[in-house]
């Protein structure tokens, strides 16, 4: 089954060729669509096309991803891309060529485990079923006022060292290397060593001063596939 977007693209009418490529100092793929959009009246091929060429530039935008099996899906940006309308044969021909943001495919499923921490630690358990590393998403809702939060996934040991009061919302996203704070963004005050996901078990340590924090926890991954 190939997606773009919220649009399913059925198989018999289109192929795809993939290859990996190296592209401004990072490793891609290189994604290309060829085949046909059909409609059985005017009217429907013309939403149709129209539908197809909406897809393309949330694509773009970064607001859609391109699955290629069930599951899991790339990210990435159009390269080049026609639309041949034949309005008589209510047939379009397609050809969109795609450089993926990174080498991987990711899982559809967002998973989010939730862990309380009661003096000043909590942990979670994560099992990733991909063969690459993930980049995990920890929010943190204070209870009480932290001095420092630290997250150590056993290999790296992230710090944010600020104080952040209580009932305030603080997000680390490991992908987009991130850090905010009610909103703001506190990237300054980290160390900049983010926390990553491996495949099979993992076991995340979250700790915070002083001893006695407390806090709401919850860890989002997709697993990743290379």
């Amino acid at each position: 089954m190939i997606r773009l977007g919220e649009i399913t693209l059925p198989d018999r009418d289109f192929t795809v060729q993939t290859a990996t490529l190296e592209a401004r100092s990072k490793v891609r793929k290189e994604i290309r669509l060829r085949g046909l959009i059909r409609g059985a009246n005017l009217d429907e091929f013309q939403q149709r096309v129209e539908s197809f060429r909406g897809a393309v530039e949330a694509f773009d935008r970064g607001e859609a991803d391109l699955s290629l099996e069930t599951g899991r899906f790339y990210l990435g940006r159009r390269r080049s891309f026609s639309i041949e309308p034949n309005l008589q044969a209510r047939v379009a021909a397609v050809d969109l060529l795609i450089w993926t943001d990174d080498r991987y495919v990711r899982g559809e499923t967002l998973f989010r485990i939730p862990a309380r921490m009661y003096a000043g630690s909590a942990v979670i358990e994560l099992f990733s079923q991909g063969n690459a590393e993930g980049w995990p998403r920890v929010i943190v809702i204070t209870k009480t006022e932290l001095q420092s939060l630290t997250i150590d996934s056993g290999r790296e040991r992230f710090i944010l060292t600020r104080t952040i009061g209580a009932e305030v919302e603080t997000v680390i996203d490991s992908e987009k290397r991130t850090v905010t704070c009610g909103g703001e963004n506190v990237f300054a005050a980290c160390n900049e060593t983010f926390p990553l996901s491996r495949p099979g078990a993992n076991r995340f340590s979250v700790s915070a001063d002083p001893s006695n924090a407390e806090a709401d926890v919850v860890l989002e991954h997709r697993d990743v596939w290379a």
